[in-house]
């Protein structure tokens, strides 16, 4: 076999290997799931340990419906159930290290008489040890089942809030062929292409205009923790149009002439005419001159046609104007330029 052949084979080899390898570090990889660590439950007054567990497992059930690694006080070392609870970010900063938790949930019963409970709820950032979140609620007159239920609901909502913290909100990157069009979200300016925005989570509707160009309206959904990319191809506004327009002033320059000499033959119809030829015998017994105006069919053909003339010049003159309200939006945008979140091209 030649030698230089199997050169190539290996040569081959080698570099599909090293796409291959390319293809695969360059994947994204899903970003890890957080997680969570219930503290164990601070309560203050009378409340049984049976009730303090169900409590307990309220939390952690309302908190498991997201997307996060959940460690129940069921699950925390002897050594945590046992230290006192922190009162300081630092203390709580070293617990969240210790259990190797992004975020703490801190929660606190107080039992108060009658049957009335008082639950307190806190998110705690692991990093900084300090409040990211916090939920309160009462519960008056209520039975056990009715206190756990009320923890559970506290926990979806504590779970909605870190879902949050950790996803952010929406956001829009809207970009144009040609760069620089004008962006409206529901019918709100943001800024010119390419531009960045925040929004709240739903349906929207998203606008681009560029003057010599068709406007674009596009409808999408903000989901979030997710970066929306909208992407627009703008087409040139047919020049048809723009070529009409000195057809529209030579209309205006026929129509209006036309109509006005229409509207003069309609008057003069029927009058005598001027001179010596409405005297004498032209004239009979009751003074009506044999020589009148008979202009009535041409006038009326002449304003007819200087009226539809005029009308249709008119209508052209207006579709093929430069609207004015683009260029004061385009002004009305330069402000947006200076603001957070607006890309520059």
């Amino acid at each position: 076999m030649c030698p230089c052949y199997v050169c190539r084979v290996m040569v081959v080899g080698w570099m599909g290997c090293l796409g291959i390898v390319a293809v695969t570090s360059s994947a994204p990889q899903p970003p890890p799931n957080r997680t969570v660590a219930i503290l164990p439950l601070t309560v203050e007054g009378d409340l049984g340990e049976a009730s303090r567990d169900k409590l307990e497992e309220g939390i952690a059930l309302g908190l498991a419906r997201g997307n996060f690694d959940v460690i129940p006080p069921s699950r925390l070392s002897q050594e945590v159930v046992s230290s006192p609870p922190c009162k300081d970010p630092a203390c709580f900063a070293g617990r969240a290290a210790t259990l190797d938790a992004d975020y703490l949930v801190q929660a606190t019963v107080l039992d108060e008489d009658n049957r009335n409970y008082a639950v307190v709820l806190n998110l705690i950032d692991g990093r900084t040890g300090r409040v990211a979140a916090r939920s309160e609620e009462r519960c008056d007159v209520c039975g056990q089942q009715e206190l756990r239920t009320l923890v559970e609901d506290q926990g979806a909502a504590m779970r909605r809030k870190l879902e949050d913290l950790v996803n952010g909100p929406p956001v829009i990157l809207a970009s144009s062929v040609p760069s620089g069009a004008l962006v409206s979200i529901d019918g709100e300016l943001i800024g010119r292409t390419p531009v960045r925005r925040e929004l709240s989570e739903g349906e929207h509707t998203a606008r681009l205009e560029l003057e010599g160009y068709v406007p674009q309206e596009r409808v999408f959904l903000a989901v979030k923790g997710l970066e929306e990319t909208l992407a627009f191809e703008l087409q040139q506004t047919p020049k048809k149009r723009r070529r009409l327009r000195p057809w529209g002033w030579a209309g205006l320059a026929l129509g209006v002439p036309t109509l006005a000499a229409g509207a003069t033959f309609l008057v003069l119809d029927g009058r005598a005419a001027p001179g010596d030829r409405c005297s004498g015998g032209n004239v009979d017994p009751l003074g009506n001159c044999k020589f009148r105006y008979n202009t009535l069919t041409p006038g009326l053909v002449l304003t007819v046609t200087g009226a539809v003339l005029t009308a249709a010049a008119v209508a052209i003159v207006i579709r093929t104007r430069k609207r004015r309200h683009t260029r004061a939006a385009a002004r009305t945008a330069r402000m947006f330029a200076r603001l957070p979140g607006a890309a520059r091209p």
